[in-house]
């Protein structure tokens, strides 16, 4: 299953705004599939996706038990397709996530495609991160090309541990 504290699964949209604002999760996030969220478990192939975190909270534990854990304190698993935007402000993971393959503070693994831009500020991660794969304070495992990353003001004070590959502050991982 595919678990999400607010919404399980966002997929196979075209031309999408989604915004949450003053959002917290306080509940425990459990689940036996790839995507497990404090708020969204996975958005998935969406193009023109246009999606907005600002002043939320994941306050609960994310785990993931098996194989292809994608674990995330805000979303498990983004894996978008051309012209997506993301931006992320003011917000907070306080609770543990963890998993088999990638965790992170804010998502457990982003990739990317064409033509997306991605601004996060203003972020902190205070819970413990950790994974078999790659773990970070923000993103366990990020990949794309052609895309624009920025990240201002943001803060790590978790323990983060990849015990089987890499592990980071902010990124377990990243490929441009």
């Amino acid at each position: 299953n595919i678990v999400g504290g607010l919404l399980g699964r966002i997929e196979t949209n075209d031309n999408i705004t989604l915004i949450i604002s003053k959002c917290t999760n306080n509940g425990d996030v459990n689940g036996t599939y790839m995507g497990v969220g404090g708020l969204i478990g996975v958005i998935n192939n969406n193009n023109g996706l246009s999606f907005v975190v600002s002043e939320s909270v994941n306050n609960g534990i994310v785990c993931k038990v098996g194989t292809n854990a994608i674990v995330g304190g805000f979303v498990g698993s983004v894996s978008t397709k051309q012209d997506t935007f993301i931006m992320v402000s003011d917000c907070a993971n306080n609770g543990v996530a963890s998993g088999e393959n990638y965790a992170g503070g804010f998502a457990g693994d982003i990739l990317v495609s064409v033509n997306t831009t991605i601004t996060i500020s203003n972020w902190t991660n205070n819970g413990d991160i950790t994974a078999d794969r790659n773990a970070g304070g923000l993103v366990g495992d990020m990949s794309g090309e052609k895309s624009s990353l920025t990240i201002s003001n943001s803060t790590n004070n978790g323990n983060i541990e990849g015990s089987n590959s890499c592990a980071g502050g902010l990124f377990g991982v990243f490929f441009g």
